[in-house]
């Protein structure tokens, strides 16, 4: 359907003042997610700034009293005779130095300036006369028993000074140790402190751990207080401008899309579809970013401004999940333009839409991720083919997906089973199938799906690819009369179920959204799939799996392996060249 055949679309973003907004989709209360108290942070703030100022003040005391030590000097006999005739010897010596140079005039100036001659004679007598009672004073046993007494004393009290400087080193050396233990640890908080005044994730045992190290900052035993900062955990969100530049990137994609004859704007047309995406988003998003989204009165509006809110990623109480949903929009949007006036069979779309699923999110979805600032979040997400497989037979699927998060609060380990057709126009022949494959998915509620890839001819658009619960296709065969073990089952699926970037983002990667089926560990979720054997599998597995390294790395290590074997077992069926991991990401 093209846009030509939406003209309630132009209508995108008009508010209404209706009080009674969207009858269809029940907006419920949903509490805003608390800011916490940053007393605690505040205070260990300021407390390491006046700690670090005292510190300083007690290393620029000690270099003072060691520069004031290292100054001094002891005195000696011959420094205090120096001392003490300088000034008597110098008037000498320049009273003779006078003298000197009349006699050695060759202009007879003693003849001539008699006077001026006894006065320079007079005075180098005087000079000699005082110079020597210094001396005589000086050498007196009163003034040198003084002396003796005034050298000792400070001689000792210099020596006593600088045995000091050993031990005032040393303290100054603990105070620059201190200082530096303080800086590592002011540094170390500095990331908490900012985290503990923000909305970003915190570990549940945040708050009791940043009050222990208040309480060790105080008592001053910084290690320990540096022990508990080290196990933090806690999100260091993007800054402003890192959150704009992500809303930058989604808005360029939805602005395409919103501007163009899209697959977007077609599966908007769907009141259904768009109606049951928004039940699922609406507990995902921020209380606030509601509002804007059910002004609008019909469904299709909604859709559209539901997307537009999503290109911030602050708009989702866990922004992470930003990076998914955008991932799943470009597949959407790529694979219904692909499939424009396409008809191949599902087995070739499967595996171009399952490689580039695992392309898509490893090298989209991953890098992004990381950027949202969560502790210990690697990412693996890729998909894996068996060369060639009967499970569909047994489990009535031939695609899985595995959804394995761990990122701040938001913890999700489901899995679910689809079984993929293509629907012309809006319908699907072929649900049935010779082997049942409807009746083999009913038998497996919550996990068993159908994945409809919706083909058209020009001028109309393919909607997005749709999901529905096998339940909600049996409604529809009971309405046609018709059974789960037929055949051949023509169905108007259109409407039916929700888009798959929302079902995906808003529908498996929610705990509690009700769609898919929970596990323990991979090899729990292998079993499900497997409908109760790990041995038989689907034939393309989707993994998205964050959480930390080890985690992860043993999810991918087991289930890799599990398929490989899975293969060889099958290589006498089928050439090995056929089997293959694709679309391998690490973020």
């Amino acid at each position: 359907m093209t846009s030509s055949n939406l003209p309630y679309l132009a209508k995108y973003r008009v508010r209404t003042n209706n009080p009674k907004l969207n009858e269809q989709i029940l907006i419920t209360d949903i509490p805003s997610i608390s800011t916490p108290d940053d007393d605690v942070s505040s205070k260990i703030t300021q407390l390491l700034f006046l700690k670090v100022v005292l510190v300083k003040s007690h290393i620029n005391r000690y270099d003072d009293e060691i520069a004031r030590i290292q100054a001094l000097k002891k005195a000696s006999e011959v420094e205090e005779r120096e001392l003490a005739f300088a000034p008597s010897q110098l008037i000498l010596r320049q009273a003779q130095i006078g003298l000197a140079r009349l006699k050695s005039s060759k202009t007879l100036a003693i003849v001539r300036s008699p006077f001026r001659y006894w006065q320079l004679r007079k005075a180098a007598r005087g000079a000699q006369k005082a110079h020597d009672a210094v001396i005589k004073t000086f050498d007196s046993p009163t003034q040198a028993y003084e002396r003796t007494q005034r050298i000792t004393a400070h001689n000792q009290a210099v020596q006593d000074e600088q045995l000091r400087l050993a031990t005032i080193s040393a303290e100054r050396c603990d105070s620059n140790m201190k200082l530096s233990i303080l800086n590592q640890l002011e540094s170390r908080l500095k990331a908490p402190c900012e985290a503990a005044k923000s909305t970003g994730w915190r570990d549940a045992k945040f708050s009791a751990d940043l009050a222990s190290i208040l309480k060790h900052i105080k008592n001053e035993d910084f290690a320990l207080a540096s022990t508990y900062a080290i196990d933090l955990q806690f999100q260091q969100k993007p800054n402003e401008r890192g959150y704009e530049n992500l809303k930058a990137e989604a808005a360029e994609l939805f602005n395409k899309s919103n501007s163009s004859s899209s697959g977007f704007l077609a599966t908007a047309a769907y009141s259904r579809i768009s109606s049951n995406a928004l039940q699922l988003a609406k507990r995902a998003l921020q209380p606030g970013r509601l509002k804007p989204i059910f002004e609008n009165e019909h469904p299709a509006d909604q859709w559209i401004e539901l997307a537009a809110s999503l290109t911030d990623p602050r708009s989702m109480r866990v922004d992470a999940l930003w990076a998914i949903y955008w991932a799943m929009f470009i597949f959407s949007e790529q694979l219904s333009d692909s499939l424009r006036d396409a008809h191949q069979n599902e087995n070739v779309i499967n595996g171009r839409a399952s490689e580039k699923l695992g392309n898509l999110m490893a090298t989209w979805s991953g890098p992004r991720i990381e950027k949202f600032g969560y502790p210990k979040n690697p990412s693996f997400i890729g998909t894996l083919e068996i060369a060639q497989s009967g499970e569909e037979t047994r489990t009535g699927a031939d695609l899985g997906v595995i959804i394995d998060l761990h990122v701040g609060a938001l913890t999700c380990k489901k899995v679910a089973l689809f079984q993929a057709k293509k629907a012309i126009n809006g319908k699907s022949i072929d649900v049935g199938s010779e082997h049942a494959q409807l009746k083999k998915l009913l038998a497996t509620p919550q996990l068993g799906h159908y994945l409809f890839y919706h083909l058209s001819k020009f001028p109309q658009r393919p909607q997005w690819p749709t999901v529905c619960t096998a339940d909600d296709l049996m409604s529809q065969v009971n309405g046609a009369s018709r059974y789960a073990d037929d055949s051949y089952l023509p169905v108007n699926v259109r409407e039916l179920g929700w888009d798959w970037t929302n079902y995906m983002t808003f529908g498996l990667c929610q705990p509690d959204s009700g769609i898919g089926v929970k596990f323990v560990d991979i090899d729990h979720a292998l079993q499900i799939l497997g409908g109760g054997s790990s041995d038989q599998l689907p034939r393309h597995l989707l993994l998205v799996a964050i959480s930390d390294e080890e985690h992860v790395l043993e999810i991918r290590n087991k289930i890799t392996q599990r398929y490989h074997e899975r293969t060889r077992e099958r290589e006498p069926e089928r050439k090995p060249s056929h089997s293959k991991p694709q679309g391998y990401g690490r973020g």
